[in-house]
C-alpha cells in the first residue's frame, strides 16, 4: 500500500474514486484504522459508495459492531442507503444478534419501496434465522418472487440451524421440484448435512453426500467431509467416523480432528481418543480447542500424566487459547462479553457487584427457608 499511498498523495486534485480506492485498498490489506482515518479525513461530502466501502471492510475484518454503529451514523447524516449498503451491514447484525437493529433496517426498506430481489432477500432471512427468529426468515422466503439458489441455500441453513431438519429436507426436494434447472451447490449440501447431523439423521445424511458426490458429480470439500464426521460422531459412531476420515482424498484439519475428539469426550471412548492422539501427535494442529478436550479426556479417567503430556505438546507447539466472546442486544444496544480476567466488559467492576448483592440475596433466602 505504501506506493499506493504515494500516489494519492502526489495528486493535485483527488475524486471519490480516488479517496475509495485508497479506503478499499487499506481495508483489504486488514489495516482498518488506517482506513477509518482516511475516510475521517475526506474533505469532499462522503457518498453512498464510500459508506459503503467502509462498511463493507468493517465487516469482512470481522469489525462488527463498528460497522452497525457506521451504519446508523450515515442514516443520521442523511445518506440514503442503497441495496449493497444494505446488504453489507446485515451480516454484522447476524453476528451481533441485533434483532431489533435487523427489524429496523427491514422497515426501513420497506418505507423506502426497496425491491427485494435474491440478494438482499437471502441476506435478510439470514439475519432473521442467526438472530433466532426463523419465522420471519420463512416469511421473506416465501414473499420472495423470484427464488434463487442463494434463498434456497440461506433458508435451508437456517431451519437446519433451528433444529427443523424434516423441514430442511422437504424445502430441499421442494427446490429440486420447483425448478429442474436449479442445480445445487456445494453450500446447499453443507445446509442438508448440517440438518442431518443435528438430527441423527444417519442414513439420510449418506444418502445426501451420496447424492451431491456421485449423481451431481460436485467435489466435496473439508466442511463436507467435517459434516459427515460430526454426523457420525454424534451418532456415536466412532470407529466408522475415523475410517472416514482415513479415507478422505484431502488432510483433514484441526476442526475435523477436534469434532472426532470431541465426539470421544461426550461418548466417554477414551480408547478411540488415544487413536486420534497417536495420529495427529506429529503433524500438532493448531487448535487449542482439541488439546483442551483431549486433556479432559484423561482428566475424566484419572490419566494425568497422559493430560499434562498433552498440555506440553500445546506449550512446544506454541498453541494459545483464543479468548470467547458473546453478544446480546438489550434495549437496542449491543453488549460485548470477552472471557478471562475480571475486564470481561467495560461494565464489569458494576456487573460483580450486582453478582455479588445478589449472592448474598440468596444466602439470605437460603437461610430463612
Amino acid at each position: 500500500m505504501d506506493s499506493a499511498q504515494e500516489l494519492f498523495d502526489a495528486m493535485p486534485e483527488r475524486n471519490h474514486f480516488a479517496w475509495n480506492s485508497l479506503i478499499s485498498g487499506y481495508l483489504r490489506c486488514g489495516d482498518v484504522e488506517m482506513a477509518r482515518r482516511i475516510f475521517d479525513s475526506m474533505v469532499s461530502d462522503w457518498g453512498v459508495v464510500t459508506w459503503t466501502a467502509m462498511i463493507s471492510g468493517y465487516v469482512k475484518n470481522l469489525w462488527f459492531k463498528e460497522a452497525v454503529e457506521l451504519f446508523i451514523h450515515m442514516l443520521v447524516n442523511g445518506v440514503k442507503p442503497n441495496n449493497v449498503s444494505i446488504v453489507s451491514v446485515l451480516p454484522a447484525i447476524a453476528h451481533l444478534g441485533a434483532l431489533s437493529r435487523g427489524r429496523s433496517i427491514h422497515s426501513y426498506v420497506i418505507k423506502l419501496g426497496i425491491e427485494l430481489d435474491s440478494i438482499l432477500g437471502s441476506a435478510l432471512l439470514d439475519m432473521y434465522s442467526k438472530c433466532g427468529c426463523i419465522e420471519g426468515a420463512i416469511r421473506i422466503f416465501e414473499n420472495l418472487k423470484k427464488k434463487e439458489l442463494s434463498a434456497w441455500n440461506s433458508i435451508i441453513l437456517g431451519l437446519a440451524a433451528h433444529g427443523r431438519c424434516i423441514d430442511a429436507l422437504d424445502l430441499f426436494l421442494r427446490m429440486q421440484e420447483s425448478d429442474p434447472l436449479l442445480i445445487p451447490n456445494g453450500i446447499t449440501f453443507i445446509a442438508l448435512l448440517s440438518a442431518c447431523s443435528h438430527s441423527g439423521l444417519i442414513s439420510e445424511g449418506k444418502a445426501v453426500f451420496d447424492l451431491f458426490t456421485n449423481y451431481y458429480r460436485l467435489t466435496a470439500n473439508l466442511r463436507h467431509y467435517g459434516c459427515m464426521i460430526d454426523m457420525l460422531g454424534r451418532a456415536g459412531l466412532l470407529k466408522e467416523a475415523l475410517e472416514f476420515v482415513e479415507k478422505m482424498p484431502v488432510e483433514p484439519n484441526s476442526i475435523i480432528w477436534k469434532s472426532l475428539i470431541s465426539a470421544c469426550r461426550v461418548h466417554k471412548d477414551v480408547e478411540m481418543a488415544d487413536r486420534v492422539w497417536r495420529k495427529v501427535i506429529e503433524s500438532g494442529p493448531q487448535d487449542s480447542g482439541f488439546y483442551v478436550l483431549l486433556a479432559n479426556i484423561f482428566n475424566d479417567v484419572g490419566r494425568l500424566e497422559d493430560a499434562g503430556r498433552v498440555r506440553t505438546k500445546m506449550n512446544d507447539m506454541r498453541v494459545t487459547k483464543v479468548a470467547g466472546c458473546s453478544c446480546v442486544e438489550v434495549d437496542g444496544v449491543v453488549h460485548e462479553f470477552f472471557m478471562g480476567g475480571e475486564s470481561f466488559h467495560d461494565q464489569s467492576r458494576e456487573i460483580i457487584c450486582v453478582l455479588h448483592e445478589l449472592e448474598g440475596l440468596m444466602e439470605f433466602e437460603e437461610y430463612n427457608i
